[in-house]
């Protein structure tokens, strides 16, 4: 049985999204919309958010006629936007309890490197998947080289952490996210772990010329 990893959100889930919009310099409200336009959303789906945490993503999704499905192991974090309706459910991704073929749509946003099994996970999203179902991902990835990565590698080690920490008091979990990113697999080797699961139509793309990505794949 797959347990969730040990992660420090629940210490600094009262300030995570604030510090999160901090550090992107306001981008990650850009990258989420970006992610959503992705989707070709219709009225009536329903659309599963593996690893929700406060619900940002599902926030920009309010107004539409969607079910509205969030997944995550920290009860903290979904509790911190009580008015957000959604159905919360207390799971990990590598164990989606929702039967096949019972959603339309995918998201996660920032998640992927807090797995403890990701090839576990991307099955489990192909399974819940309906035939012609897509999805998105946004997650962080190391820099490409050259001088725009250079800076964004000192940035990711050096300013991440200290800015973290004297926000949320936390230096262990600035400094775990901090890492996190530079040990993170390419975009590639995502892109192949997705299309490994027998996803199509995968893709990927950085944001904003950054060290974040947006993937985005169908379910045949």
């Amino acid at each position: 049985m797959i347990k969730p990893r040990r992660l420090p959100f629940d210490r600094i889930a009262r300030r995570y999204q604030t510090i999160n919009t901090l550090l992107s310099f306001g981008l990650d409200s850009l990258w989420r919309r970006q992610l959503i336009r992705s989707l070709n959303l219709s009225d009536g789906m329903t659309i599963l958010d593996v690893g929700v945490g406060t619900g940002d993503l599902l926030a920009n999704l309010q107004k539409a006629d969607l079910l509205k499905i969030g997944l995550d192991p920290e009860p903290e974090m979904m509790l911190l936007n009580p008015e957000l309706q959604y159905h919360r459910l207390i799971a990990i991704g590598e164990a989606v309890p929702l039967p096949d073929c019972s959603v339309d749509r995918v998201i996660s946003a920032f998640v992927l490197r807090n797995l403890t099994d990701r090839q576990t996970t991307f099955r489990e999203m192909f399974r819940v998947l309906r035939p012609n179902g897509i999805g998105g991902i946004l997650e962080m990835s190391p820099p490409d080289k050259g001088i725009l990565g250079w800076g964004a590698v000192l940035y990711i080690k050096g300013v991440v952490p200290v800015v973290g920490t004297a926000i949320s008091g936390d230096r262990s979990a600035y400094k775990y996210l901090s890492s996190s990113v530079i040990a993170f697999p390419s975009p590639t080797d995502i892109a192949d772990e997705l299309r490994s699961t027998g996803l199509t139509n995968v893709t990927h793309m950085r944001l904003s010329g950054g060290v974040t990505v947006l993937y985005t794949f169908k379910k045949a």
